[in-house]
């Protein structure tokens, strides 16, 4: 882990992508937790754009994080996102079947093993009417359902770029012009 690192941390409800902006010596925080992971192979930016970005969110009263935003090409930008999957297909429609149809524990299962992938929180927004964020963390902390971390790839695309090179009548036509512009 370097200065720039894209990181994947975990917050209370989820995760979240992240840049390393320093390795202090010591911290009043009493409750620290690890990295998930490093998600890049190279750092997205240097000390010297990490001077630029606070530079920034003083003069422009805004965060770091904000400028580091506008910084960082959007290629390089990347996005966490928490999955869900049934953990045991057979045992979790067993308990689905228990359930009834009504409650929101019965739709989420039903939803997710309806599914041939994990699918995140807004997709089961997409399906599920109302509040079911209670019901899906009942199911993650019995064990019927998993959460896992997802990172989006980088969003870079190839460019193509033409070269042309001049030939000797190019360069002299060239000069000749410059010249012409220079006595107008």
């Amino acid at each position: 882990v370097v200065l720039g690192s894209q990181v994947l941390v975990p917050l209370q409800r989820g995760r979240a992508m992240g840049y390393v902006v320093g390795f202090p010596e010591s911290t009043e925080l009493t409750r620290l937790r690890g990295l998930l992971g490093v998600v890049s192979d190279f750092p997205a930016f240097d000390e010297h754009l990490l001077a630029l970005a606070r530079w920034m969110s003083t003069y422009y009263l805004c965060s770091v994080i904000d400028c580091l935003r506008t910084i960082v090409p959007r290629g390089l930008q990347r996005t966490a996102e928490t999955l869900f999957d049934v953990v045991d297909p057979p045992t979790a429609k067993r308990y689905q079947e228990t359930l009834g149809s009504a409650g929101k524990d019965a739709q989420v299962l039903g939803v997710l093993l309806g599914s041939d992938r994990p699918l995140s929180r807004a997709e089961l927004k997409e399906e599920i009417a109302g509040d079911f964020g209670r019901a899906l963390q009942q199911l993650v902390a019995d064990g019927f359902v998993e959460e896992q971390s997802s990172v989006s790839p980088a969003k870079s695309r190839a460019r193509m770029a033409r070269v042309a090179e001049l030939t000797d009548e190019g360069r002299e036509a060239l000069r000749n012009l410059q010249e012409l512009a220079r006595r107008a």
